[in-house]
């Protein structure tokens, strides 16, 4: 038999909510002995200590978000979009297990649910999510689904992308799991995305890492932060690529194409302007290059007008560091003089 322990402390009148996935469950708690009986799927539970420690335990309701089966999202027209946090999500134990992720169920799973009034054809997406997705779409009900189509990592991101023939009057449920745990602190924002054929989908990447619409942190990482430069005469270049991942061509419809705005757009330049149209499966780069004006951290936003529906313009913050030209010291002899 194996199982599972974990020691925390508890404070008066606080209550604390828990989750355990697997097979024929039980939780029991050391100060009071209070047990809960074994379940087929998942147990959920309240504990609540008193003023003399002694820990009052209780059945709590299932999440009644769409962490839950039985509490998806409802998605009813199509462009669709849809951005939240799956931090504290979960696996229960009749999550189905993923044929695209080694036959594994993932972790912090969340559930959508579509059901077309007409055959459709429909591209559903995790673009713009910044954790490792998996995407699965299934038929059925809980604890008895069938799967349709699932995507792991599209295109060499870690994002997922499917395109599925949908009937008329089928329930359609989609599920998006993460790949690997989800700690407390680590990156946890979704991003859903549902579109008709003939729509285009913008994405765009700095050194191979996808970039989220919207994004307020530059990073190092994917090229947003552009690192030292020396000031005067300093320069760093960084080349950002954008790719249509719809069935649709992409616009770039700015005038100019790329533009950079904010505090100090002055110390950002767009030398290499994209290319447009953008189409369905294609790509485009455009270069810009850091010089900064004065010593200190340097600020601006890149936008890029287009007509990706949900996603005009796309933008994402950018900075770079002005640092002081070093001051160059030498090594000065004097004559050793002997008395």
């Amino acid at each position: 038999m194996k199982r599972s322990w974990v020691i925390f402390s508890l404070a008066s009148a606080i209550t604390i909510f828990f989750s355990l996935a697997g097979g024929s469950l039980g939780v029991s708690f050391a100060r009071a002995g209070a047990a809960f009986p074994g379940q087929a799927q998942a147990v959920y539970g309240k504990v609540t200590p008193n003023a003399d420690g002694e820990i009052v335990a209780g059945p709590a309701a299932e999440p009644n978000n769409n962490d839950n089966f039985n509490f998806p999202i409802i998605i009813n027209a199509q462009p669709y979009s849809n951005t939240q946090s799956v931090a504290a999500y979960t696996v229960v134990g009749d999550d189905p297990k993923i044929s695209c992720n080694d036959n594994d169920t993932g972790y912090a799973t969340a559930w959508y649910r579509y059901t077309p009034s007409e055959n459709q054809t429909l591209t559903i997406s995790t673009l713009n999510s910044d954790y490792d997705t998996v995407l699965a779409i299934w038929t059925g009900t809980r604890g008895s689904l069938t799967s349709v189509t699932c995507n792991d990592d599209f295109g060499g991101t870690l994002q997922s992308l499917v395109t599925v023939n949908l009937t008329a009057g089928t329930t359609y449920q989609i599920e998006v799991a993460s790949w690997e745990y989800i700690r407390a602190g680590d990156p946890s924002s979704l991003t859903l995305n549902v579109s008709l054929p003939g729509e285009p989908e913008i994405v765009v990447k700095g050194n191979h890492l996808s970039i989220v619409n919207g994004d307020s942190t530059p990073a190092l990482t994917d090229h947003t932060d552009f690192g030292n430069a020396v000031v005067p005469g300093g320069t760093v270049v960084r080349t950002f690529t954008i790719e249509n991942w719809g069935s649709g061509s992409l616009t770039l419809d700015g005038l100019p194409k790329v533009s950079i705005s904010g505090a100090q757009a002055a110390d950002f330049t767009v030398t290499v302007q994209p290319t447009s149209p953008v189409e369905a499966g294609g790509s485009t780069t455009f270069n810009v290059r850091f010089s900064p004006s004065a010593v200190g951290l340097r600020s601006a936003v890149v936008s890029i007008a287009n007509n990706d529906s949900d996603e005009n313009p796309f933008t994402f913050a950018i900075q770079g560091t002005g640092v002081a030209t070093p001051i160059e010291s030498y090594p000065i002899y004097l004559p050793l003089i002997a008395r």
